[in-house]
């Protein structure tokens, strides 16, 4: 018994590399090797395209495949993927503070999914996954001056379950 777990345990070390690298190529994008060509077989055409301060092109998946997820990918001079990296993950959501700008905001979190007014509010929501692989909605408030005042971490209703989860408050 005790050969079979530490069996069990050396199987499951060797494949957390290979998940965790299934992970940092979205779609199997290979940066450094992929090209344009390959991305738009792949995936398809972006959500947005634009060029960042260093002139690179970069190309945004906004809420695809599923709705949760966002990808962002920078092209070289060369159109070979520098980086591709999936968007709108913890670390993205906690670099946000209230005072930043919208440009600021579309930098870190990219497009919104959606934008709305209430009570002569802008509001802005992107779709993505909290605590683990729960859906949840970051709503940003921004006050007359389209500055950012606040953002709210709110559970999204799963289909069919008639329950919503909700995490996290305002950020100040």
């Amino acid at each position: 018994m005790m050969r079979f777990s530490r069996w069990v345990i050396l199987a499951a070390a060797l494949s957390l590399p290979g998940a965790l690298l299934a992970q940092s190529k979205p779609w199997g994008i290979d940066p450094g090797r992929s090209t344009m060509k390959d991305v738009r077989s792949r995936i398809g055409m972006p959500s947005v395209i634009k060029f960042n301060a260093a002139g690179e092109e970069v190309w945004e998946y906004n809420n695809n495949p599923n709705g949760f997820h966002a990808y962002r990918i920078v092209f070289g001079a060369d159109n070979v993927v520098k980086s591709a990296r999936r968007m709108r993950v913890d670390a993205d959501r906690l670099q946000i503070k209230a005072g930043m700008t919208s440009k600021e905001l579309v930098g870190i979190m990219g497009e919104p999914s959606l934008i709305y007014f209430i009570r002569n509010r802008l509001y802005w929501e992107w779709r993505l996954h909290y605590f683990g692989n729960q859906r949840h909605r970051l709503v940003a408030e921004f006050d007359e001056d389209y500055t950012l005042k606040s953002t709210a971490l709110i559970g999204a209703q799963y289909r069919g379950s008639g329950t919503t989860h909700g995490y996290g408050g305002v950020t100040p």
